[in-house]
């Protein structure tokens, strides 16, 4: 079989026995891509050390950046891993990752986390953004797991959220009282709204938002307030979290 066909195996196989989001699955044929339009190998056995030291050569050449490297060279440690297991190949095959410039992550501040925290919030679109940064802030969350939160997923007698995250793992979340009052709150002005769709943060006709249009308004929300030097994005926060 040749390398083609057996990456689409390999592809079902994650998605039908290891339960694959679809966020991975796009980035395993995205990184597949890639790596096929640098790699001379068609067949398990055209694979050696010098076809792989080609493949990372060619990357080199075509300018892409060490950070992307790093990131095809993930995906396709992981496909070599299975070709081996699979019994497809007699070696083991792993690229090592390129070294990368470490570089320091700016992170809100506690002036910026202060302004965000005193806002006070007008209409439901403000009080939307205001809140979902504000649980951000408050628990780390990733922007994709806050956004697809229903009503049922926030347990306020046990200060708790129940999240679905990556690779559709299930866990607990503990945010604060103070988060259980905001988000009380929210939920009564969205209800009087008539605001509906099962969603935590539903758009006006009761969509999922989307997490393009959050981050436009994130954006927009963060100048309005004069918050600047730092890359505004909701992975800012989740670093913000982290440190803070």
């Amino acid at each position: 079989m040749s390398l083609e066909e057996l990456f689409e195996k390999f592809v079902n196989e994650r998605i039908y026995l290891k339960n694959a989001t679809d966020s991975t699955v796009k980035f395993y044929r995205a990184s597949w891509k890639i790596t096929k339009a640098h790699l001379n190998a068609k067949t398990p056995a055209d694979l050696c050390k010098d076809a792989l030291n080609d493949l990372l050569i060619s990357w080199r050449k075509a300018r892409q950046s060490t950070k992307s490297i790093n990131t095809y060279i993930s995906f396709f440690n992981s496909f070599l891993t299975w070709l081996h297991e699979e019994g497809h190949t007699s070696t083991h095959f792993k690229l090592k990752k390129l070294k990368q410039e470490q570089t320091v992550f700016k992170v809100f501040t506690e002036a910026h986390i202060r302004v965000i925290l005193n806002y006070q919030p007008r209409d439901y679109y403000d009080f939307r953004l205001w809140t979902t940064l504000c649980l951000l802030l408050d628990t780390g969350l990733r922007i994709s797991e806050a956004l697809n939160l229903k009503d049922e997923d926030i347990k306020f007698d046990q200060l708790v959220i129940v999240v679905k995250g990556k690779g559709r793992k299930e866990r607990y979340v503990p945010f604060s009282p103070e988060m259980r009052k905001i988000l009380w709150r929210f939920i009564k002005k969205r209800n009087v709204l008539r605001v509906n769709g099962g969603n935590l943060f539903p758009t006006i006709s009761g969509r999922t938002m989307s997490q393009r249009n959050f981050l436009r308004d994130m954006k927009a929300f963060c100048k309005k307030l004069g918050i600047e030097g730092v890359r505004v994005s909701p992975h800012t926060i989740r670093h913000s979290y982290a440190i803070w």
